[in-house]
C-alpha cells in the first residue's frame, strides 16, 4: 500500500491563513510581504503572495513564493513544494534548517561560473577537504559531475550567514 498525500485544502484554508501560518512559523525573522499590488510582483494573481525573509548578515534574501503550488528560493537555489500536506511540512523544515545554519545550498559551477546544479546539503560538509569525494558523492548529476572534472569549476556551499559558507575550486583535468 502507497502512501497517501493529503492535498492542502485551499478552499477551507485560504492563502491568507497559509500565510498567517507561515508568518508564526517563522516569527523569529524580520519577514516582509509582498502581493500584486506591490511593484516588482504584478506577475501575481489576486489571492498570490510572496513572503521574504530578512537576511541580517548580508543582502541575500530567502523568498515563498505562493502560486499554486510553493517556489522558495535562496541564493541561485530554487525548489518547488506541492500543495500537499507532507510538502508543506518539508518546506517549513527545510527553510528553518537554512535559517538556523544546519543546511545550506551546494551550487556546482564550471570553470566560466555558469551554475550548472544547486540542491540543499548539511552544512558539515563545509568542513570536508576532499573536493573530488565532495564532488562525487553529493552533486546529484553524474554528466556535471564528468564535466567539472574535465573542464574545472568549483563546489560552492552557501549558508545563511556568508561567514559559514565554503567554496572549493576544483582545477581542470590536465
Amino acid at each position: 500500500m502507497g502512501t497517501e498525500y493529503k492535498m492542502l485544502d485551499f478552499v477551507n484554508r485560504n492563502r491568507v491563513q497559509l500565510k498567517e501560518d507561515l508568518l508564526r512559523y517563522f516569527g523569529d525573522y524580520e519577514v516582509e510581504v509582498y502581493s500584486r499590488g506591490n511593484k516588482g510582483y504584478e506577475y501575481l494573481e489576486a489571492d498570490d503572495f510572496v513572503l521574504v525573509i530578512k537576511n541580517p548578515y548580508c543582502n541575500k534574501t530567502l523568498d515563498i513564493e505562493l502560486r499554486g503550488d510553493f517556489t522558495v528560493f535562496f541564493s541561485d537555489w530554487h525548489a518547488h513544494y506541492f500543495a500537499f500536506d507532507n510538502d508543506y511540512e518539508e518546506m517549513k523544515k527545510d527553510i528553518l534548517g537554512l535559517l538556523r545554519g544546519k543546511i545550506g545550498v551546494m551550487l556546482a559551477v564550471d570553470s566560466l561560473n555558469k551554475p550548472l546544479s544547486s540542491h540543499l546539503c548539511s552544512a558539515r560538509l563545509t568542513g570536508l577537504t576532499d573536493k573530488f569525494h565532495l564532488l562525487n558523492r553529493y552533486v546529484h548529476s553524474e554528466d556535471v559531475a564528468r564535466k567539472i572534472i574535465k573542464m574545472g569549476g568549483s563546489i560552492h556551499i552557501v549558508c545563511w550567514n556568508p561567514a559559514d559558507s565554503s567554496t572549493f575550486d576544483i582545477p581542470a583535468e590536465c
